[in-house]
């Protein structure tokens, strides 16, 4: 469905962005592609409330994550960057609508993760995590997330690097106003909870460990409204991963300059741009721009 977002940066919001635009400049360890993923730093900052040190600390490990992967070019993605990522890889993922509260849902079908494919697997997921994001609503007032293993009750293969997976995954600057996970047998929760127990302290506050939840999939039903569920699950129908991800991440005004590669648009500019329905405001005609939801 096609809507026009009116909302635009606040200006505690821009001096906050600039604030950690300020503190990761002073960091030498920050590759200098970072600063070419405009979108990242901004929707970092904002999911973090704005707070400047918390979003800061953020933003780094998430860079040394992505380091540790080998994954460095993250723009805007297009047909060739999804190169090497698999249909298998994709299939993680799942296109929703939004919650009861207008949130997008982040839906993820948990499945294990062969060592050769995990550079893979992140690129795809940050790219799916970001698009998940592109819009002002959820990065101001969380998403609902749902890992779903439902699908596989059987007790899946495990490579030995799940806690590395986990740790990855810790990584990202994820704020979920309601956490759940769906369908897990007795002895994955055993498992999770064991992860959980050994590093979500230092990844999660404490809120965010609160909020997970082993449910059912009908409780989920009852914070997604079933047009917005996934399309195997009785939801619209909807376009696929791929599609999704280039129009959300596409269609943020944030990523303009760099699609365009405009290398004159520093990111500290950036931060005093507007981003909402009408696109970048750089002082001079604005050209409109229109999110589709």
């Amino acid at each position: 469905m096609a809507s026009e977002q009116a909302a635009e940066l606040t200006k505690e919001e821009q001096e906050a962005v600039e604030g950690v635009i300020a503190n990761l400049k002073l960091d030498s360890s920050i590759p200098p592609e970072a600063f070419e993923r405009g979108y990242e730093i901004i929707a970092t900052t904002l999911i973090c409330k704005c707070r400047v040190d918390k979003a800061t600390e953020k933003y780094k490990r998430f860079c040394k994550m992505l380091e540790t992967f080998g994954v460095h070019k993250l723009g805007a993605p297009t047909d060739k960057d999804f190169d090497g990522i698999s249909p298998h890889q994709w299939g993680s993922y799942r296109v929703c609508g939004k919650d009861k509260d207008g949130r997008q849902v982040l839906w993820i079908n948990g499945q294990p993760i062969p060592p050769e494919n995990e550079a893979a697997c992140i690129r795809a997921s940050t790219w799916f995590f970001f698009a998940v994001h592109a819009d002002l609503h959820t990065l101001r007032e969380g998403v609902t997330f749902v890992i779903d293993s439902s699908s596989n009750q059987q007790e899946k293969e495990k490579y030995g690097n799940e806690r590395k997976m986990q740790e990855a995954w810790q990584a990202y600057p994820l704020r979920p106003k309601h956490f759940l996970i769906v369908g897990t047998s007795f002895l994955q929760r055993l498992f999770i909870n064991a992860i959980i127990t050994l590093i979500g302290a230092f990844a999660y506050n404490n809120k965010v460990l609160k909020r997970l939840k082993f449910t059912s999939m009908d409780e989920v039903r009852g914070l997604v409204p079933s047009a917005d569920m996934p399309t195997h699950l009785g939801g619209d129908a909807r376009e696929d991963v791929k599609t999704y991800v280039q129009r959300r991440i596409n269609g943020f005004p944030g990523w303009k300059a760099q699609r365009q590669g405009d290398p004159s648009l520093d990111l500290a500019d950036m931060a005093n741009l507007s981003i909402g329905s009408e696109g970048l405001d750089t002082g001079g005609e604005k050209k409109r721009e229109v999110f589709h939801m």
